[in-house]
C-alpha cells in the first residue's frame, strides 16, 4: 500500500488543528509558572531527536524518505533507535507538545494523543508490514527499551512478529498480586 500523506505534512495538520481548536474553543486555556521553558525544551528536543535520527540513516546510507519504503536499504538499530523505533515521529509529537504548551488549551493534548492514533494506524502499521516483508526475520530489531511490536509512540497491531512478540510478552508476564488496599 502506498501512503499518501508525508508524516510532516500530518503533524501540521495536527498542529493546525490545534490553532484552530485553541483559536476557537472557549473554555480550557491554562497558565504555570514554567510553561515558557518547558515548551522550549521541548521544541529543543523534538528537533534534537529529528535531527540526530535523520543523520543516522544518512550515515548508514538509506532513505528517510516514508513513502518510499521500497528505496530501505538497511535497518538503522544503533544508536537512538537502540531505544525508540520511531524517533522521527517522537521528535514530531514533541513539537505538538511543545506548540501545544505554547497555546495554553488543555484540550490540544487530545489533538497530540490523536496524532499518536493517527501515526499508528496509519503510517507506522504500514511501515512495519513493508519493512517486515523487505527484511524478513531481521525486522523487527528487538531493543533494550521497546520489545517488538512496541513504538515510541505505543503498540501497533498489524504485523505478525508485533502479534507474536505482544504473545510472549504477555504470556510470559507474572501476574499481579491483589492490592491489599482497594480503592
Amino acid at each position: 500500500m502506498k501512503l499518501r500523506i508525508p508524516p510532516a505534512l500530518v503533524m501540521l495538520l495536527f498542529g493546525a488543528l490545534m490553532y484552530l481548536l485553541d483559536r476557537y474553543l472557549p473554555f480550557g486555556e491554562f497558565d504555570f509558572f514554567g510553561r515558557k521553558p518547558l515548551y522550549l525544551v521541548l521544541a529543543g528536543l523534538g528537533a534534537l531527536v529529528i535531527l540526530i535520527s535523520v543523520i543516522q540513516f544518512l550515515v548508514n546510507k538509506t532513505t528517510t524518505h516514508p513513502l518510499d519504503l521500497e528505496k530501505t536499504t538497511g535497518l538503522v538499530t544503533n544508536g537512538i533507535y537502540n531505544f525508540t523505533r520511531n524517533p522521527m515521529y517522537l521528535g514530531m509529537l514533541l513539537f505538538l507538545l511543545a506548540f501545544g504548551l505554547k497555546l495554553g488549551n488543555a484540550f490540544n493534548s487530545l489533538l497530540a494523543a490523536g496524532f499518536v492514533s493517527y501515526m499508528n494506524h496509519f503510517q507506522i502499521k504500514h511501515e512495519e508490514e513493508a519493512l517486515e516483508k523487505k527484511f524478513g526475520k531481521e525486522y523487527p530489531p528487538s531493543t533494550k527499551w521497546f520489545g517488538r511490536g512496541q513504538t515510541c509512540l505505543g503498540r501497533t497491531e498489524g504485523t505478525q512478529a508485533s502479534k507474536q512478540a505482544r504473545t510472549r510478552t504477555l504470556g510470559s508476564a507474572p501476574a499481579r498480586p491483589p492490592s491489599p488496599h482497594p480503592m
